[in-house]
Parts: structure tokens; sequence; C-alpha cells
């Protein structure tokens, strides 16, 4: 199969649109609850990013409160992964990132100023196994350096909007919320900007999406969530263009482990986009390997070393990668701003060296093709 075909049906116009979020008052307990799924606990890293609006005006002091964007699984002590203010019992303004590993807890936070997320504001945290980072509005605004490996399966469900309910109210958002996406990679500032004011669905490799446009449907992953108390959808003034992912599975892994290695992307691929790259995640470990790319994906795979290579082996151009301590290769590829690219499709594949699930030593993602948009 040629890509041309299948990439000039995956390019529409880049629109402008004005959708829906989902609004919450602190003290009234109301979230939407995702069911467990492998999915939720990402393996090689994560991302949360959300665009919030957050009232600290009317946050009361003398009673305890930690307004919650998402949290991965809210049963006391046993989350994995949450994004919150830790308003405590003193209106404190200190946005919190938190994951639990399976080396422990690891933990940073924000200190933003009265009022500053009172207008829509783009949140994000990210976590490689070496840092969490903390973005607002595309910038990097605080950094810790720490290890503790891949996060905790504590199994529950993704909870947004609010977290802990063992105290009525005191963990519901009190603003709105749009756009919420979980990334199984930590993603780098240049693809958070590249995208943070488009709203993209069907994103591959694991990515999960929340436009929240009047459902609570994952539109990349095909999870769906179930609502709980007064949680309302409300238009916003929120103006985001809406963008096709453009990117396309093909073909399947090889490895005898669970979960495969999956070929992800760090956002589409557009002209002049300085912050594409491809991504493998659920590798192994600190592993070497290649990033294979060509013009045009393969009938049907050739075996090479017991590896199945869904790509045109005419066409190939290979680049040396490793993985990082959580298993995820993140390999930057800016696109330059040639308009004769638009259009123009391109598939990978990525081999790493791995004894413990490589059927001889080596494992692969499936193939992914992208259009250039």
């Amino acid at each position: 199969m040629r890509l041309l075909p299948l990439v000039a049906l995956s390019l529409a116009p880049l629109l402008p649109a004005q959708g829906t979020g989902i609004v919450l008052t602190n003290g009234i307990d109301a979230h939407f609850d995702v069911p467990y799924s492998p999915t939720l606990i990402p393996r090689s890293g994560i991302t949360i990013e959300a665009w919030v609006k957050y009232d600290d005006s009317t946050i009361p002091t003398g009673t305890y409160r930690w307004p919650t964007i998402c949290r991965q699984n809210p049963t006391p002590g046993r989350e994995s992964y949450f994004l919150r203010v830790g308003a405590s019992n003193t209106n404190n303004r200190s946005l919190e990132f938190k994951v639990n590993t399976v080396a422990g807890s690891r933990s940073t936070n924000y200190v933003f100023t009265a009022g500053q997320f009172a207008n829509w504001t783009h949140l994000a945290g990210t976590w490689d196994g070496a840092s969490l980072v903390i973005y607002v509005n595309g910038v990097a605004v605080r950094t810790l350096a720490t290890s503790g490996g891949r996060i905790a399966d504590n199994g529950g469900v993704l909870r947004v909007g609010n977290g802990d309910v063992s105290s009525p109210g005191a963990e519901t958002w009190n603003g709105e919320i749009d756009e919420l996406r979980i990334w199984p990679f930590a993603r780098s500032q240049a693809e958070i900007q590249q995208t943070m004011n488009e709203t993209i669905g069907a994103l591959p490799g694991g990515v999960m999406s929340f436009a929240l446009d009047n459902d609570y449907l994952d539109s990349s992953s095909g999870l769906v969530g179930t609502a709980t108390g007064p949680i309302a959808f409300a238009p916003n003034n929120l103006v985001l263009a809406t963008r096709a992912a453009a990117a396309f599975p093909f073909g399947g892994p090889t490895s005898t482990c669970t979960p495969a290695p999956a070929s992800c992307i760090g956002g589409p691929a557009i002209v002049g986009g300085a912050g594409f790259a491809w991504v493998g995640v659920n590798g192994p470990a600190n592993a070497s390997g290649l990033l294979a790319l060509a013009f045009g994906s393969a009938p049907s795979p050739t075996v090479v070393l017991g590896v199945s290579i869904w790509l045109d082996p005419t066409t190939l151009m290979t680049f040396g990668t490793s993985t990082n301590a959580l298993g995820a290769c993140h390999v930057p590829l800016p696109i330059p701003n040639s308009p004769s690219l638009s259009g123009a499709g391109l598939s990978s594949q990525f081999v790493f060296l791995d004894a413990a699930c490589g059927p001889q030593g080596l494992v692969a993602t499936d193939g992914l093709a992208i259009g250039i948009q």
C-alpha cells in the first residue's frame, strides 16, 4: 500500500472551533470516571495537559481543599498520578503534579499568583523517569530532577474534575476544564507549544484525548467516562483550531511481552513544525535500536532476524536511537518550512535490542504512517 491516497483523505482544512468544556464547583462533588484500562497507566512516562480556568477567589480558608484536574485512582493513598491545586486550608496557590512510581512517590509544585488562572490557561505536567516538569502556557516553570522508574499500576478509575471524595466536595475542581490529553511519554516543550492551541483526536499509540465537546469520549483510545454529580457542559470562549492527527498505525509489533512496543508521534506533522518527533513506547529500558523511515508501507512484512518489517525496504532510511530508563525513544525530526511537503507521506517503525521479549534478541513496534499537513 502506498501512502499518498491515504494521506490525501486525511488532510482536512485547519479550522477554528469553539466547543464546550466541563464546569465544576469546589465543595460540590462532581466528576467523570473512566473505567480501568492498562492505557490509563503509561509505562514509558506521561504528559498530562489541559486548558483550565480556576477561581481561587472563592476557595475557603479554614477548610481543606485540593481542587483536582485529574487523578488516576481516587482511593485514598492509592493514586498513580494527579494534577491538582494544593489549596490546603489556607487557599494556597500551588499547582501540584505527582506520580507514584515503582520506587516511590515523586512530586513537584508551582506557586502561582492570585487570579493567575482565572482566564483560560494551558497547564501540563511531564514525567520521563528522570525529571518532573510543569508547564504553564507552554513554558516550563518548574523542573525537578529525580529518578523513580515507571508509574505504579494501582488499578482504579481515571477521575476527571475531582479526586478523593472521602471528604465531600474537598477535591472538586473550582472552575472549567477543557481539552484534556494524556500522552504515554513525556512531551517536549516544543511539542506542547505546537499543539496546545489545537484540538486533536485519533492520536496513535495509547494517547487519551478528551475534547469534552458534550461527551466524555476519549477519541484516541476509545475509552468513555461516566458522569457523577452536577457536572455540566458549557460553551466557552476558548478558541482552538481543529486538526486531523493524520497518523495511521498498520501491521503489528514483534514481541513476546505485554504491553508490546508501540509507535507514537509527538503531535501531527505539519509543514514548518519544529516540534515534530517520532516516538516509540513500551520498549526495553536503556536499549539500543533504530528508527526506520520509508516513503511507503509494505503489502506484507519482510521478516528479518525474526522481526516483521512493515516498511518498503527499497526506500528505507535509518537513524540510530536508544530508549530511556522507561523504555521510551524520542527522535525529534523538525519538518522544514517547505510548502511542497504538504500532502507527502512517510511511514516508520522502531526496532530495539531486547533479549527478554525478542524471539531473536530484537523487538519492533507496529508501523505508523503519517501525512504532512
